[in-house]
């Protein structure tokens, strides 16, 4: 097939939506198939068309054949001029990456239920889950993104809260989505005196490195609409602590995962210190029998059939 892919970011940008991208490209091309990646709807007689969801509310629907099979790759929910949710309503089958998307699309834009499949995202076949913990927890990482939402204004608010305590932060995110936010938490972070390193831009070999390194993974952000984060954190076996966000019931299913129902520094802080001076609690986390391993393959193979078996005529 010869499938038109829209999005309008570049695909080296590092986030969790790009990741999921950049996998499904690569398996539907491995699968023999054409995938031209475009910001706008081309005139060529594609066999199909994937729209991200970052372009769903800024392409122009009249450019698509009559013919065009249209598919939705939400991520997260975009805000969208009514008549193109009714296009896509009436037009687009869904693909989402969490079952809180498809409870949103289906209580907010009133789409079918039956047109909405839910395809969670992977994980890389290499990386083998951790096996070795310490007694006591202290390097803690961080897989964030420099903007807003993430929770940096909270983590800088816990680092000096737990400033006797010792703990190592490594944090891994791209600064140059929002250069001047991400300019002025940097500075804040460096007032803080902490041990705190902050890695930009790093391989997805490095990042399985920091993954494995770490004794707790640490999420701050209020609002996820999967956590891809999380679910690497989650499948490789390291303790969690996350806010109850994104497909938390998901999460739910793995045994190295703490969820945090209030969204406040005392909570978070509380977690933290229990695991830090209670090694019995933390070694609860630890050693989880995760054992089935999703990966992007599966993903693929997932993608590769809802769209080979759900054409819908434009």
């Amino acid at each position: 097939m010869h499938i038109e892919f829209l999005n309008n970011i570049s695909l080296n940008i590092i986030s969790g939506g790009n990741r999921y991208n950049q996998n499904i490209i690569e398996g539907l091309i491995n699968k023999g198939h054409t995938v031209d990646y475009h910001a706008q709807p081309k005139h060529n007689n594609y066999d199909l068309c994937i729209l991200d969801s970052l372009v769903l509310n800024s392409i122009d629907y009249s450019k698509f054949h009559n013919n065009t099979p249209l598919f939705a790759l939400i991520h997260q929910i975009p805000k969208i001029e009514a008549h193109k949710i009714e296009f896509l309503r009436d037009y687009a089958k869904c693909i989402v990456t969490g079952n809180p998307i498809k409870t949103e699309l289906i209580e907010t834009w009133h789409l079918n239920p039956k047109n909405i499949t839910v395809i969670r995202p992977g994980i890389e076949l290499t990386w083998n889950g951790k096996t070795t913990f310490k007694d006591i927890p202290k390097r803690i990482l961080l897989v964030a993104n420099f903007i807003e939402n993430k929770g940096y204004e909270m983590l800088i608010t816990l680092i000096e809260t737990l400033e006797k305590e010792n703990f190592e932060f490594c944090i891994v995110g791209n600064k140059d989505l929002n250069p001047n936010y991400a300019e002025r938490i940097i500075e804040r972070l460096k007032q803080t005196n902490a041990n705190v390193v902050i890695l930009d831009k790093i391989d997805r070999n490095d990042l399985y490195f920091e993954f494995i390194n770490a004794d707790i993974f640490l999420s701050l952000s209020k609002s996820e609409s999967f956590g891809m984060a999380i679910f690497e954190a989650l499948t490789l076996n390291l303790p969690t602590i996350s806010y109850k966000t994104g497909d938390f019931m998901f999460f739910e299913t793995f045994q190295n995962y703490l969820p945090i129902e209030n969204y406040n520094v005392k909570h978070f802080t509380s977690a933290l210190l229990n695991w830090h001076s209670k090694p019995e609690d933390y070694s609860k986390f630890c050693n989880a029998s995760n054992s089935t391993q999703r990966s992007w393959e599966m993903v693929t193979n997932e993608f590769h059939d809802f769209l080979t078996s759900n054409i819908v005529k434009v």
